[in-house]
């Protein structure tokens, strides 16, 4: 954990200001775990405003800022962004409460269409920016609002700052927004011919400098994006180092990619500086997702007859819980009554909706040892996306291709924690159950692939683990740089992955090791898969756009493109099923290594589930950050 710190001391003709920022809160106002449907000590804006009123306290002035991925997120504003609940927006209510002086546009505001986004955004009291989202159209993208378009490419801010010596003078604080320019192709069915993206650095440099123009003192980059470890390439998703490293920028919210800064695994990225959280002397936070941390931002800036220049400054994540030595997560603040109070009844309504049945299953359904090779919970997705295919597809073109079945965990670790895996008991699925099994908004696709494509496919997946040599012992399996969302499993076909030889692909689909093969023994209904085979294969908009940077997928022709969303087709399988009984063989297994073992990390609840897995397991105790760790001899 980051010390918090205080802000810089204040000498004759300098002055402080901090910038308090949240990011990536998708949805989650309350303290609560819609998915356990239970209250949660480690989630939620109503906490983490505890946070900001402590930061606001400590300072003589600051601003408070949100980094984007706002709106969609949990059960309760899904809901509401599908126009099933009435009422105010929770989340733009609870940013009302708590004064915002400026929110950032993310990815994922995009995913239920520009309706339901402007119909959210207008009932804010801030300003809304995105600064390289332009429209396409001759009509517009944004209604008016105040006299000016409802979304801002920047705005500067005029605030009052006290000087050492008790003078006070006034500061015009510029404010810009950047999201990945990859949403046309992300959000295509609601974007295409309506929307267009700039790059992220690109138009940072441009916008920072007409902010100067304006007469700007300071400008701050609300960037949607994360902080990359390689020079800037244009079109990149994530380039929020490159954007510290801009002469007008004075300071960068990073987000998109849910981790934490200051904090650790940036150890490779230039110019960075983890003690004071800089990047080439720029300072820069990220503050996790869902509510975990608050970041600020303090900066030291000197008055002169030009006006204000900024001296130095400094960043840094504070959490709303940690781990105990024993592992036990506790709260370190309590939640804000008037933000609860603000989504009290819709949050009433989310409950009652979301705790209605939809069916039965037979056997548990979790996500413990999906990165093993299959298990119960993504067996049910995968056939619900294949069951709706079938139908999708009959007397379609590429109806009599071979079908498979694409799908990755959404839960499944990692940054999330020990406590972030799927995990629904024998007995009655609701339809939050729903949201467990499937995490995302997406909507179903159909590709038409080659042989060539899936084998790729395959290839990059296999870059979520690490090397491991012949008779090695104790490697940690997972590649902790590959976020689990992107490891696909492929339900259809049967597959062998030698962990002895280097990936093929890094996580975002660069070319690491073109002569590299980890993925073999590829068969589909017992038969080699061919290079010149061809396959419909379901799966979900982001991938079949070009979500995780898979190689060469965004050539495949596309068979069917619908609006019903992965879970949708999830609760109409599972109601027409009646009792579900997924008997889930594992779909690929990993070669023998000469007894080599492996460290492999998952939630303490792994335990009660051993019993599934197909490799010899030992359970070696608790890693530092309270996952279970077993070791596998391969």
């Amino acid at each position: 954990m980051t010390k918090p710190h205080a802000p810089f001391p204040i000498r004759p003709s300098h002055a402080s200001l901090r910038l308090i920022a949240t990011t990536d809160l998708h949805g989650h106002v309350l303290a609560y775990d819609y998915l356990w449907d239970q209250p949660s000590d480690q989630v939620g804006l109503a906490r983490a405003a505890a946070l900001v009123a402590g930061a606001r306290a400590e300072a003589t002035a600051s601003i408070l800022v949100d980094n984007g991925d706002f709106l969609n997120g949990t059960v309760m504003s899904d809901l509401v962004a599908r126009g099933e609940l009435e009422g105010p927006h929770p989340v733009i209510a609870a940013m009302n409460e708590l004064g915002y002086d400026a929110v950032n546009l993310g990815n994922h505001e995009f995913n239920y269409g520009l309706e339901a986004l402007i119909t959210a955004l207008e009932q804010a009291d801030f300003p809304i920016l995105s600064s390289n989202v332009y429209s396409t159209s001759l009509s517009g993208l944004w209604p008016q609002r105040n006299g000016g378009p409802l979304v801002q490419r920047s705005v500067i801010l005029d605030r009052q700052l006290v000087t050492g010596e008790g003078l006070s003078f006034p500061i015009r604080i510029g404010l810009l927004g950047l999201l990945p320019p990859q949403i046309t192709r992300w959000d295509r069915r609601h974007l295409l011919g309506r929307v267009g993206t700039t790059g992220i650095l690109e138009t940072a440099r441009a916008e920072a400098a007409a902010l100067k123009r304006r007469g700007a003192d300071i400008v701050i980059a609300l960037s949607h994006s994360g902080i990359e470890d390689r020079p800037y390439r244009p079109g990149d998703e994530n380039a929020s180092a490159a954007v510290a490293g801009l002469p007008d920028v004075d300071a960068v919210v990073a987000g998109h990619t849910h981790r934490r800064f200051p904090g650790p695994g940036f150890e490779t990225v230039p110019g960075i500086e983890p003690e004071t959280g800089t990047i080439h002397g720029t300072p820069v936070v990220e503050a996790g997702f869902w509510g975990s941390h608050v970041a600020v931002i303090d900066l030291e800036l000197r008055h002169t007859q030009f006006g204000w220049i900024k001296v130095r400054g400094r960043g840094a994540a504070r959490p709303i819980a940690e781990r105990s030595s024993g592992h036990a997560l506790h709260a370190l603040v309590q939640s804000n009554p008037k933000v609860e109070a603000a989504v009290e009844d819709t949050h009433r309504h989310t409950l009652r909706r979301m705790r209605a049945p939809v069916g039965e299953t037979a056997v548990p359904l979790h996500s413990y040892f999906t990165m093993l090779g299959m298990d119960a919970a993504l067996k049910v997705v995968t056939d619900a996306q294949a069951w709706l295919v079938r139908s999708l597809l009959e007397g379609q073109p590429g109806g009599d291709l071979p079908l498979l079945s694409a799908s990755a965990p959404g839960k499944s670790g990692g940054r999330g924690g020990p406590d972030f895996y799927t995990e629904v008991r024998a007995g009655p699925i609701s339809h939050r159950s729903l949201s467990d099994l499937y995490l995302f908004p997406n909507t179903m696709t159909v590709l038409d692939v080659s042989g060539r494509m899936l084998l790729d496919w395959l290839e990059h997946c296999a870059g979520a683990f690490r090397q491991v040599a012949p008779g090695a012992q104790d490697v940690k399996l997972r590649n902790e740089g590959f976020p689990t969302f992107n490891f696909d499993i492929v339900d259809g076909l049967r597959y062998t992955i030698d962990l002895s030889q280097p990936a093929r692909f890094g996580p975002a689909g660069e070319l690491l090791h073109p002569e590299a093969t980890r993925v073999v023994e590829v068969t589909y209904q017992g038969k080699p898969v061919e290079e010149d085979d061809r396959f419909a294969l379901a799966t979900n908009n982001y991938r079949a756009t070009g979500g995780g940077g898979f190689p060469g997928i965004e050539t495949a022709p596309v068979l069917v493109e619908t609006l019903m969303t992965n879970r949708e087709a999830l609760a109409g399988y599972i109601a027409q099923a009646g009792v579900l009984k997924p008997r889930p063989d594992p779909v690929f297994r990993f070669a023998p290594l000469d007894g080599a073992t492996v460290l492999f990390d998952s939630g303490p609840s792994a335990r009660s589930y051993l019993g599934d897995l197909t490799l010899p397991a030992e359970d070696v105790g608790e890693t530092d950050g309270g996952f279970a760790r077993f070791r596998l001899t391969l």
